[in-house]
């Protein structure tokens, strides 16, 4: 068995989870905010926060793995630009780069893989009318009831989870591949 580090990375937002697959216990999960950390959208500076976190994160937990959700890789109508895939690419490979130097080997792997490594379906069931990643939310409740999620405070959805948690489920699921 393993401690593995799960990774959802996107230039506004890093998830991350380490995991101790032995005992199915989180050890630490996160969401690292760069878009409070750094209020312009400065790749760079955000990479250098980036590594300062997962640096601390690598040293103080024997990491036997790490699994990366894959960017997005093709046009969605409404959700992405050909400017935003290119971002996200860029942002993704840098935060490569940083895991490279820091010596930890990284497997990246599709959503509908992790969907399927935790759930057991590849692609979410017509009958289920939440999107995948409220249905990854569930799951992730049911097994880590321990883990309190953030949720909306305010407006017409509060209580809601918030869009930060998504980020730190997607990143347990790296884990649970």
């Amino acid at each position: 068995m393993a401690i593995v580090l799960g990774l959802d990375i996107s230039s506004s937002h890093v998830g991350f989870c380490v995991y101790d697959d032995a005992i199915n216990k989180i050890l630490k999960i996160e969401n690292i905010l760069l878009n409070k950390l750094v209020p312009s959208k400065d790749l760079f500076k955000k990479i250098e926060i980036f590594e300062k976190v997962i640096t601390k994160v690598v040293d103080s937990y024997k990491i036997d793995k790490t699994t990366i959700e894959k960017p997005v890789s093709r046009f969605m109508p409404g959700k992405s630009s050909a400017d935003t895939i290119i971002k996200l690419q860029n942002f993704n490979i840098l935060c490569q780069y940083i895991l490279y130097k820091l010596n930890v080997k990284y497997n990246l792997i599709a959503r509908a893989t992790l969907l399927k490594a935790v759930t057991g379906i590849g692609r979410k069931p017509s009958y289920i009318k939440t999107d995948s990643k409220e249905w990854l939310v569930t799951y992730f409740v049911k097994e880590q009831p321990d883990i309190e999620l953030k949720k909306k405070s305010a407006g017409k959805n509060k209580g809601d989870i918030h869009p930060e948690a998504f980020d730190i489920v997607d990143a347990w699921a790296c884990c649970k591949y």
